[in-house]
Parts: structure tokens; sequence; C-alpha cells
């Protein structure tokens, strides 16, 4: 080994110096941070409903004002429904009818009775003229054997009357609950639990069927909205992991929520952007939301 490469590599030992590796073919990237930050998010309703006439007919009663928290099944407004209740009344006692028809059996047991006494006038006549020929002439002994037989038709006929009554009676149960349904549309339920945001129609207006009347909005779980670049984070990433979102108040307060991202969309924006959507939880002060649809979040997403 000549001297002057000797002396270069005593050098670098002396100096603790070492020949830098190159990066090896498939080397792990460096690891994703464990939060990542959206700016400029939006607060948006998950849902709300135009509630809306189910019949037409005038509004006879409005029971919820705007601003008022309503929940699932609560009657927001009635139709008028003098005529439906009048038919429901007369669909009811037609069934009343119908079934009382179906659980009686008389004419049966009238039939079946008219056909023993038959048989039984027959059967004597025959014995007479057993024991006395020709009492009854056979004129008489074929009348007496076709009541006989219109008898035990006649026990045939009234059990297919009964049948066709217990048809009857589910037919009238039919009509009944469509005469139910009838009135119950015209008292109008909410969809969900939520906020009246407005009221479109009021007392006395005609409304047709499909016209809204009442907006409910449902504020106690609202939507997150941003966008993620698609070279900082993959949606596999993102998908279902908790968030924190914070907004501004009035005079620089501050408020967070937390919730979770429940859907990433597949198609990327200009830019290489994907949007994600996260579901947060909101709170009540002083009877008012903290959380409303339309101002702007800061969400930070908790990543894998």
């Amino acid at each position: 080994m000549s001297p002057s490469l000797s002396g270069l590599l005593l050098g670098l030992l002396l100096s603790g110096a070492a020949p830098s590796a190159a990066p090896a073919a498939g080397d792990r990237a460096a690891p994703l941070p464990g939060e990542l930050t959206l700016e400029h998010c939006l607060v948006s309703i998950i849902d709300e409903a135009q509630v809306p006439a189910q019949e037409s007919g005038v509004i006879a009663e409005l029971l919820v004002k705007e601003g008022q928290n309503v929940r699932t099944g609560e009657l927001l407004f009635r139709l008028d429904d003098l005529s439906a209740r009048a038919a429901f009344r007369v669909a009811e006692f037609k069934q009343q009818q119908a079934e009382k028809e179906a659980k009686s059996d008389v004419s049966v047991r009238f039939s079946q009775a008219s056909a023993d006494v038959a048989r039984a006038n027959y059967d004597a006549a025959n014995e007479a003229n057993r024991r006395s020929p020709n009492t009854f002439s056979q004129t008489e002994m074929r009348e007496k054997w076709l009541i006989c037989v219109r008898s035990n038709l006649e026990i045939e006929k009234s059990k297919l009357d009964l049948e066709i009554s217990g048809i009857r009676a589910q037919a009238m149960a039919g009509e009944l609950e469509i005469a139910q349904q009838n009135l119950e549309r015209r008292s109008i339920k909410s969809p969900l639990d939520g906020v009246v945001e407005e009221i479109r129609r009021h007392v006395g207006e005609w409304v047709q069927p499909g016209d809204a009347v009442v907006h409910v909005v449902r504020l106690d779980r609202l939507r997150i909205e941003g966008f993620v670049k698609s070279s900082v984070a993959m949606p596999g990433e993102v998908d279902g992991r908790p968030v924190q979102a914070e907004v501004e108040l009035a005079r620089g307060q501050r408020a967070a929520f937390a919730g979770q991202v429940t859907h990433v969309k597949s198609i990327l924006q200009a830019g290489g952007e994907y949007r994600v959507w996260a579901e947060v939880q909101n709170r009540q002060v002083d009877g008012h939301w903290l959380l409303r649809p339309g101002l702007e979040a800061r969400m930070t997403i908790r990543l894998r």
C-alpha cells in the first residue's frame, strides 16, 4: 500500500468519519405525523326535513313555533279532519257488524235443525207405509225426500255464508285500516329530532299533498367537511379516525367538538385534494346550540 493511501485511511479512522452509504431501494418513507389539521372546514347539516302535508285540506292547527325543539313522532300540525273522522266511524261500525256476522252460526244451526226434522218426518212416513202400505202416496214421499235434500243443501249454504261473512269481516277490517290511515295523514308528526327552523304555511291556509309546511333541522349532530391533500395522507389513514373540530364564537371565544370521520370521497378535486366528512356531537349553552351550520371550523384528524 502506498504511503499516501495509508495516510488517508489513518486520517479517516482517527477522525471517526465513515463513508456514507447510498439509500437502498424499498426503504420506508418517513412516518406520518400523529395528527393532520385541516383549515377552513365547513359546518353543515346531516339531517333535515321539509315536512309536507300528506293530504289536501285546510291547516286547522299548528302545534309548534319557530326555534322550538321537537322529538321524532311529535305532532307538528293538523289538517281539518272532520270528514276523515266521520268516514273512520262509519268504517268502524261496518267492521263491527261484519265481525258479529262472521262469529254467528245461528243460520248453520237452524239449517241443521230443519234437516233433522225433515229427515225424521221422512223416516216416520216410511215406517207408517211399512206398517200400513199406501198410508203416504209416492208423490208425498218424493216431496218429503225433496225437503230432506233441500234442508241438507241449506246447511251447506249456511256454512258457505258463514265463511263469506268471515272474508267480509277481513275486508271491513282493511277498510277500517285505510280510514284510520286517512285520518292519521291529517296529523303530521316530526320525522326526526331537531329544531323547527321555519314555518312556511299557517292556520287557515289550503295545502296540497307535498306542500312543505314545517322545516325541521337536526342540530344535535352536525357534519364538518374539509379537504385532504392526497400527497399528505391516504384515504385509509383518515377514514373512521377520531377528530376534534374547533370553531370561533363571539368575542374571540373558541369551542371544541369531538367526532369521527364517516366518509371519504373517492374523486379527487382540482389540486389533488379529496373531501372528507366527519360527524361531531353538538352541545347547548343556555338553551342554544353552540355549533351551527355555516360556521367555519378547524378540524384535526388523528391519523392511523
